[in-house]
């Protein structure tokens, strides 16, 4: 399931922090937005909110999907950062070098800035992905066994504790 994450989450992430490049300011006000609530809430919190929360809209997720949904946008919250600090930590020499040479913005970001920023995220990337792998020992409250809890302890009879 972590890799099976971590995948789905990278690539929407590499492109929030590309569109934050462009520094469209309601745009960047919004991915700020959504990824700094992601990134404030626990992931235990997200879980519920998802698997408890969607049905009051008629979406019913099974255990697994919100888990894997909750964890998904946990990550992709925290790559999108990391990615937007990789991107912000290649010197400005090199955006000025590959400007001169007559590369227009999206060229230099995506034949210089990128592969730069991408070899400086693999670590702390490896790290946020191995979290989210702990993480996955969240999925406990979306498990069946917890909702069944109740109408199970309603069918039992009672145990009787005989007298001596």
């Amino acid at each position: 399931m972590p890799s099976s994450s971590s995948s789905r989450a990278s690539p929407p992430a590499c492109a929030l922090a590309l569109l934050r490049s462009l520094a469209i300011r309601p745009l960047n006000w919004l991915i700020i937005f959504v990824v700094d609530l992601f990134r404030s809430l626990p992931p235990l919190v997200v879980i519920v909110l998802i698997y408890f929360g969607l049905p009051s809209v008629d979406l019913s997720p099974s255990g697994f999907v919100s888990t894997w949904l909750s964890l998904a946008f946990v990550l992709m919250a925290f790559s999108e950062e990391i990615f937007w600090a990789g991107i912000t930590s290649v010197a400005k020499g090199q955006w000025e070098a590959a400007r001169s040479t007559g590369l227009s913005f999206g060229q230099t970001l995506m034949s210089v800035v990128l592969p730069q920023a991408l070899r400086l995220t693999i670590p702390p990337l490896t790290n946020r992905t191995i979290a989210i792998t702990k993480g996955t020992a969240l999925s406990a409250p979306s498990s069946p066994s917890p909702r069944s809890w109740g109408r199970r302890a309603r069918r039992c009879p009672t145990p009787t504790i005989p007298r001596r």
